[in-house]
């Protein structure tokens, strides 16, 4: 008989129950498993890391302060300071 937050997994016909929080430990032990493995792709393959120093660079250079300054617009905005306008 299932409680509630089970589920039923089938492993080899049989049925096992796994609660929803063992499948969330379980998915985020894969999830961390396959970034690691991905990072040490990144790190041995030149490639690969120079790329990814080139969207980080980007990401830090230019993504980062259009929405940071996209924020304090907004926090600006909403503290009835000022008009508004740049």
């Amino acid at each position: 008989m299932r409680t509630a937050g089970q589920a039923v997994v089938l492993i080899s016909n049989v049925p096992v129950l796994m609660t929803e929080e063992s499948a969330r430990k379980v998915a985020n032990v894969i999830l961390g498993a396959a970034a690691v493995g991905a990072a040490y792709v990144v790190v041995t393959n030149p490639a690969l890391r120079r790329l990814a120093w080139r969207f980080a660079r980007t990401a830090l250079t230019g993504t980062l302060p259009a929405w940071l300054g996209k924020e304090v617009h907004q926090a600006w905005v909403e503290s009835g300071r000022g008009t508004g306008t740049l």
